[in-house]
């Protein structure tokens, strides 16, 4: 194995072990940066090196990479969109840094697989960390969340019995759950506990389940290949071969069903279909051995998962539901698209453009469209919509209309047990180091003792790499794929997203590249000579352009959003500390640093709000006037003010800073008899409406505030519009929207005094 196919291979372990959904906060910028080093350093070598005897590349691909060149580049031109329109720079700016990066990895991956034992030796990787995954998830589901849920409970309990006795206990147990990150009140905590104690879906080391399902199809179809590839070729199989195989179908296969993803489960489908149809001429008996080996290992795990209760019914009854919600998307989605049909709402600002045009029926403030081709148009623009579109026909071109010289590889199978193997275990066991000694750069620790149990400690992410490791050793020379099976395993990720969001999260884009590079190539021989000159000139200046997106992704990128975030890490325990003061100093530092940034402003205001309406209530209730507070609560009023106006001056399509900015400015016209500043409130207000009109907890709001300022018949308007959408939500079970009681007595009120 070459230095390049070691560190690519461990860049790819160290993507399967990072959660990757963060990519919009600049989470995983690092990795982005060492993919863009390592194709820097690919591109600058080959030109002084002598080329490979063997195997070389030969593009069969319709297009040859324009889907992968157009989709970037769309990036780019909406991110250039969004900073002329004043959007999420930030958000759009970290994203356009990851497709870059992902991009690199695309042209990285063409280099890397010159040889058939490198192809297979990366396949072989990919699928034993898809194991390692589909292990831990299946852990996780029968007990991990048994006993987070346990030890929730127990401490929701004792937050209950200590404030009945009237203890300080209680403050201690809920500054301990809100310093990680636990919602205590409000609707938050209703989300958090319904997904805590009623959902089960795994999700391994990524955030979503759809992810995870996502991924798991992918190596199902890799290993229905591998199949299918050994028996052509007339090979016999020893029944520890075939146990090993049933195991790993079993394992992956159960796990895919745990996630109740059933755009995965279409996508598996549609993948195996492709495969059939590739290999048709291969005789019916090929197949029939590999569909009854296939169908035999996904019966019992669906036959295990009804029997313990892990999978039940629901899943296959509301597949109508979810798919009722998906056209909701989509109806959003169009509308988002009509706004800007050439640009799109930009990389991560597809939010804050979608809740214009939500749909009343449904409740999920969404990301992204839950649909590659909404979701490449709304991030890339036009040029991302072309380019997934061609995607989607150079997949089938390849696959079925493009003439191949040869049908599979070459060579001779390659030697297993002394090659590829140590290296992968050595790759799978380095790519863990570098994963865990990052989380002790940024101030985790290389081992969590947080909790007793090993499977409810963050340290359960250590079943990845070492069920890899066991899995290459275990696979050997048997993991075998034909040249066209990453063309299925890319239909069925492809099918997957057509129902699921993907763009933004950094696994499914190098998934989706990686397994395009492999579709795109096929080998023929050629003699070992020299690189041509100008293919080493066009290598060193690609090497050279990706040292420069090098230092642009480090100076405009990594170094901001590191330090921003080092600096909100020291504001939140300031704060949760009691001392304001020295949170808002670290607040401001991030703010400087990270002037792009929205999530240092967004939790700036937020704390200078909740101490600024604290201030309010206590001024309320003086009976004498009292100057000097007075004046205190004005000087807090301009700061809250000021924080206001910086966040929506970093995010004007975000609602937010209005949002805010209306309910202080109501509190102060009250607290200070300002009838001005109660007309300023009624104004953000009607903007934060116009924007987001299906929200029932703001058009109520807007109805008090309109009662207020005298505007009786826009107060009835908007009272009737929050009923009307709380019935909504009721008649479709969002409760977490539902208005409470005295809120609905409020507007009822309002009514009947029309």
């Amino acid at each position: 194995m070459s230095k390049l196919t070691f560190f690519y291979c461990l860049l790819l372990t160290v993507s399967f072990l990072w959660p990757s959904e963060g990519a919009i906060n600049g989470d995983g910028l690092q990795w982005s940066v060492a993919w863009l080093c390592v194709a820097g350093f690919g591109a600058w070598n080959i030109g002084s090196v002598a080329g490979d005897s063997g195997l070389v590349r030969r593009s069969l691909r319709f297009g040859n990479g324009l889907p992968a060149i157009l989709l970037v580049s769309g990036f780019w031109l909406s991110t250039w969109h969004v900073f002329q329109v004043e959007g999420d720079r930030r958000a759009a700016l970290n994203l356009a840094f990851e497709w870059t990066a992902i991009g690199a990895v695309w042209w990285l991956t063409r280099q890397v697989i010159k040889k058939e034992c490198d192809f297979q030796a990366i396949i072989c990787l990919i699928v034993a960390l898809g194991f390692g995954i589909s292990v831990m998830g299946i852990v996780q589901h029968h007990v991990t969340y048994g006993q987070q849920a346990e030890w929730y409970q127990q401490q929701r309990s004792q937050i209950s019995e200590a404030s009945a006795r009237g203890s300080l206990e209680a403050s201690a147990f809920r500054s301990q759950l809100q310093r990680m990150g636990v919602p205590l009140d409000g609707p938050g905590r209703e989300l958090f506990e319904n997904r805590l104690l009623s959902s089960s879906e795994p999700m391994a080391t990524f955030a979503l389940a759809n992810t995870l399902g996502g991924i798991l199809a992918v190596m199902i179809v890799l290993m229905s290949a591998s199949l299918g590839e050994s028996y052509r070729e007339g090979s016999s199989r020893s029944i520890a071969a075939c146990l090993v195989f049933a195991m790993f179908f079993g394992t992956v296969g159960y796990c895919l069903l745990l996630t109740k993803s059933r755009t995965a489960w279409v996508g598996c489908g549609v993948g195996m279909i492709a495969l059939f149809l590739q290999q048709r001429n291969r005789g019916f008996t090929v197949w029939f051995r590999r569909i009854a080996l296939v169908g035999t290992c996904l019966v019992v795990s669906g036959i295990l998962g009804f029997a313990t209760g892990a999978i039940d019914q629901e899943v296959l009854f509301e597949a109508p539901k979810s798919l009722q919600y998906r056209l909701f998307y989509w109806i959003g989605a169009t509308g988002v698209i009509a706004e800007s049909p050439v640009f799109g709402a930009g990389p991560g600002n597809f939010r804050q453009a979608y809740l214009a045009h939500k749909v009343a029926e449904s409740s999920e403030e969404i990301l992204d469209p839950h649909n590659i081709f909404f979701d490449a148009w709304s991030s890339a623009g036009v040029v991302g919509f072309v380019a997934i579109c061609l995607l989607f026909v150079s997949v089938f071109w390849t696959m079925f209309f493009a003439a191949r010289s040869e049908e599979r590889f070459q060579t001779t199978q390659p030697e297993f047990p002394a090659g590829p193997i140590v290296p992968l275990v050595k790759v799978v066991v380095s790519g863990t180091l570098v994963y865990t000694g990052w989380r002790w750069f940024v101030g985790g620790a290389f081992w969590d003792f947080s909790s007793s149990s090993f499977f409810a400690s963050e340290n359960l992410f250590l079943l990845v790499p070492l069920c890899a490791c066991v899995a290459v050793t275990a696979l050997r020379g048997s993991l075998r794929v034909p040249a066209s099976a990453p063309g299925a395993a890319l239909l069925c990720v492809l099918v997957h997203l057509l129902g699921a969001g993907g763009l933004h999260i950094s696994i499914v884009g190098l998934v989706i590249f990686i397994l395009y590079a492999m579709t795109e190539c096929s080998w023929q021989s050629e003699s070992e000579g020299q690189v041509p000159t100008s293919r080493r000139i066009y290598a060193r200046s690609f090497g050279g352009g990706m040292g420069a997106i090098v230092v642009l992704t480090l100076w405009f990128g990594l170094v901001p959003v590191l330090r921003s975030q080092s600096q909100i890490a020291v504001a939140e325990y300031r704060n949760q500390s009691g001392d304001v003061n020295a949170a808002m100093v670290a607040f401001d530092e991030a703010i400087r640093i990270d002037p792009l940034a929205v999530q240092s402003r967004q939790q700036k205001l937020q704390v200078l709000a909740y101490e600024f309406l604290r201030a309010v209530g206590r001024f309320a209730q003086l009976t004498v006037t009292d100057s000097l507070r007075e004046i205190r609560l004005r000087n807090e009023f301009v700061q809250v003010s000021e924080a206001c106006d910086d966040l929506i001056g970093a995010d004007s399509k975000g609602l937010l800073g209005y949002l805010y900015r209306s309910k202080l400015n109501a509190a102060m016209s009250e607290a200070d008899s300002a009838p001005e500043l109660l007309q300023q409130a009624v104004q953000d207000m009607k903007h934060v409406v116009d924007e987001y009109p299906t929200n029932s907890s703001n058009q109520a709001d807007y109805a008090s505030l309109q009662l207020a300022a005298g505007d009786r018949d826009q107060a009835i308007v908007a009272a009737r519009a929050a009923l009307s959408l709380n019935e909504l939500n009721r008649e479709w079970g969002h409760a977490d929207r539902y208005l409470d009681e005295v809120v609905v007595a409020k507007l009822l009120a309002i009514i009947e005094h029309e």
